[in-house]
């Protein structure tokens, strides 16, 4: 790793081929703490170059467990990123999806939805408080602009699945969920398999 540090503060980049062990051994815990903080904060002051790009991608790739299910699923992880220091809404949603068929797009009032403000949907301060909003929303304690911001990402993802059906049928069946305890029954499988 020093090796690639000190590449790295030279400002150099890493090949493709550098940077897929590179991560690996990173996320297998290869690395001490100082290591890991001075690897990261290279990409805090530089943006990522194509080549490092693609050979962490491999790194994920490599490492990535395989889910087998038995019914249709969607991929929907958002990246938590935003930079707006919202809670992470697709999480809590299990859905993220962006539809660019030419459709008309719907404004929020046409959906029967309401304006937010950033303050409104804020996320969490630390892991621990992240953590906890989270589940409060799944157990029906959000407030009504996390829930609603909730149901309106899940329900572009059901309507996304089944266009037929129409956008509001599609946040309809989100709310039933989040309000039902549903999602958090689902959630509470996911951790028990």
């Amino acid at each position: 790793m020093n090796t690639v540090l000190n590449e790295l503060i030279d400002h150099h980049s890493l090949t493709k081929e550098t940077a897929r062990p590179v991560l690996v051994d990173l996320a297998s815990g290869k690395y001490n703490p100082a290591q890991m903080s001075s690897f990261m904060t290279v990409y805090m002051m530089r943006s990522i170059k194509t080549e490092e790009l693609e050979g962490f991608r491999d790194a994920m790739l490599e490492l990535c467990v395989p889910v087998k299910l038995d019914v249709p699923a969607m991929d929907v992880c958002g990246t938590g990123g935003d930079g707006k220091n919202t809670f992470n809404i697709s999480l809590t949603g299990s859905f993220k999806f962006y539809s660019n068929n030419g459709e008309k797009v719907m404004s929020p009032r046409e959906l029967g939805l309401t304006k937010l403000t950033l303050s409104e949907i804020k996320g969490g301060d630390t892991v621990e408080n992240s953590a906890k909003l989270f589940m409060q929303i799944l157990e029906g304690k959000g407030t009504p602009q996390q829930n609603a911001v909730v149901v309106a990402n899940a329900g572009m993802a059901l309507y996304c699945a089944n266009q037929s059906a129409g956008i509001a049928q599609g946040m309809a069946r989100a709310a039933e969920s989040l309000t039902s305890g549903k999602a958090l029954d689902c959630f509470k499988r996911l951790l028990n398999t």
